[in-house]
């Protein structure tokens, strides 16, 4: 998740130096080459964004697309690890460190925490689908509570990625309104992908509502939003 032309890694893994974190969705790499030497691994490529393709429903992971990205702000990567000629092994400690094949567990871990719930689910599609924190209700108007009532919406920002490439469409994040009508925890239930999940997560948490009411009391709501993105 690291952005840069250049990134350089020492044996163990560790980023040598600092570097610019990219959103998840555009942390991918596209390996156009590989050499190998007695002290270093060069690796060139391209920086890569992720699209989602959500399935029918009927619990199957999404399908993932991995889209190379060539721009002024995001030009090819070249990715050098340290390694020790004497013990080979090593290197494919840092490698696992450094890079996630696919969607496991270590990449859950290291995603923001709003994008966990949403990948678990991908890694086990029979594990139920996350549903906010335990004690806050989903809105449901037949307990009795009233639907909180939107006030404040700000337009959500386009990546640049994803507005050179003229994509748009609906992401769809959950969040819980809490008791004063404030976003208190967000996650992403529905993802597009190019950096945009990203940016709905910004707009929702700056979103503010009339709180919902039960028997004329304020109440937490758990609720889906739909944020489009209009090309």
């Amino acid at each position: 998740m690291y952005a840069g032309d250049k990134l350089n890694f020492d044996a163990d893994g560790n980023l040598i130096g600092s570097a610019r974190t990219l959103p998840f969705s555009l942390s991918a790499v596209v390996i156009d080459k590989i050499k190998l030497g007695d002290t270093k691994l060069a690796i060139e490529g391209e920086h890569a964004a992720l699209e989602f393709e959500p399935t029918n429903g009927r619990g199957e992971p999404s399908r993932t697309k991995v889209i190379p990205f060539r721009m002024k702000l995001h030009p090819g990567v070249t990715i050098t690890v340290e390694r020790n000629a004497a013990h080979p092994d090593g290197l494919d400690a840092a490698l696992e460190r450094i890079f996630s094949v696919g969607f496991d567990e270590s990449l859950v871990d290291s995603a923001p925490e709003f994008w966990r719930p949403w990948l678990r689910h991908e890694l086990d599609p029979a594990a139920p689908v996350y549903a906010g924190p335990s004690g806050v209700a989903k809105f449901d108007r037949t307990a009795g509570v009233s639907a909180p009532v939107l006030q404040y919406d700000p337009d959500p920002q386009f990546s640049v990625v994803a507005k050179e490439a003229h994509v748009g469409g609906v992401c769809v994040v959950g969040v819980v309104i809490n008791a004063q009508g404030r976003p208190q925890q967000s996650w992403i239930v529905k993802p597009m992908g190019d950096g945009l999940d990203e940016e709905a997560i910004v707009a929702v948490n700056q979103y503010r509502f009339k709180p919902a009411r039960q028997h004329g009391e304020p109440v937490p709501v758990r609720i889906n939003i739909e944020v489009n993105f209009r090309n």
